[in-house]
């Protein structure tokens, strides 16, 4: 069943109306419902419902809803992932990904080896572009909640938003590290976990010693060198496991 995104409250609501061009496009043209035809609607703040087409023209679909669900913002921890941006389009892939791996929050980093460099016309129209590749994972892996997209922060900005409440890790190759396995206990975990990953070449020295000094725990994930959106997904994935095992 087709799963469609509106901005719209959809407890107690009875009636909706479908004005986007790329939805009506999807379900007239693609998926060729017709009236009394079902779908599935979903807002993005964790409520979703089953509807049936009453009409339908290249301008507006209504539907009427006959079943909705809400779901609570998150479980037990909320889970950041705050990773530098690699080059190509490599972070729309890590993205969708981290979607799909249930990030909560995603904060696109720039670390002292990061090399972007876009002007403020072109980091709108790449936020756009991020926004829409986590609209689709959200759609396509049938999460209620599509995860918040930070603006491109400075690494050392990042940082501050690490509290008290907060259980930060840092995977990297300098110093000390231990397996993210054997620090990574869910009883003793905060209730919100922030995962920092670097670019290519690593985080600099600098960096790592700024990041323990605002509690981070620096960790390793194994013998092999990964590639910025392996490390990502493979942290995650680890978490997933970890979280719910």
């Amino acid at each position: 069943m087709h799963r469609a995104y509106i901005d719209l409250a959809l407890q107690n609501t009875h009636d909706i109306f479908i004005s986007d061009k790329t939805e009506i496009h999807h379900l007239k043209d693609v998926m060729r419902l017709k009236k009394g035809s079902r779908f599935a609607v979903f807002n993005g703040k964790g409520e979703a419902a089953e509807c049936e087409l009453v009409s339908i023209s290249g301008q507006c679909i209504n539907a009427r809803i006959l079943s909705a669900q809400q779901e609570p913002p998150h479980n037990r921890f909320h889970i950041t992932l705050a990773c530098a941006i690699p080059k190509k389009a490599k972070f729309e892939w890590i993205l969708e990904k981290a979607t799909e791996l249930g990030a909560d929050e995603i904060i696109p980093l720039k670390t002292e080896r990061t090399e972007i460099n876009l002007s403020s016309e072109r980091s709108i129209k790449k936020d756009q572009r991020f926004q829409s590749v986590i609209l689709n994972a959200v759609r396509q892996s049938r999460r209620l909640w599509i995860p918040k997209l930070h603006p491109i922060t400075d690494f050392e900005r990042s940082l501050l938003l690490i509290d008290e409440q907060s259980s930060a890790y840092i995977p990297c190759l300098i110093g000390e590290r231990r397996a993210l396995k054997d620090t990574f206990t869910p009883e003793n975990l905060k209730p919100r976990i922030i995962i920092f990953i670097g670019p290519e070449g690593d985080f600099t020295e600098s960096e790592v010693q700024s990041a323990l000094a605002h509690g981070c725990i620096p960790v390793s994930l194994g013998k092999s060198i990964l590639r910025v959106e392996t490390a990502a997904i493979a942290v995650l994935a680890t978490v997933q496991l970890l979280l719910n095992s």
